[in-house]
């Protein structure tokens, strides 16, 4: 390991209760309001943190169907829900981060 960088990191935790996943990729697609990840490991509860942004969109998604409205947290999966529905056939795609 090189001094300041990290590997093969399986979760990232600032509490005594390990993380057991990163990060992952998710969509939104057409009439859909939600979208989420299903973890292949459980949590041992729902208290930790996502961070969820776009990084991808086509077929020109209605006006704020790129932004989160909320997030529905549990130990084996969580569901965001946007501000819109995409339209037609447009797809959004997020990416997610989780810190417990």
């Amino acid at each position: 390991m090189t001094a300041g960088s990290f590997y093969n990191v399986a979760g990232i935790s600032g509490s005594a209760l390990a993380s057991r996943k990163l990060r992952g990729q998710f969509t939104v697609t057409g009439a859909a309001t939600t979208g989420g990840a299903t973890f292949t490991v459980d949590d041992p509860d729902a208290s930790y943190y996502l961070l969820v942004t776009a990084v991808a969109s086509s077929g020109s998604p209605a006006a704020d169907s790129n932004r989160i409205l909320s997030i529905a947290k549990g130990t084996h999966s969580f569901i965001a829900t946007v501000e819109a529905a995409l339209g037609g056939t447009a797809v959004v795609t997020f990416d997610w981060v989780l810190v417990r």
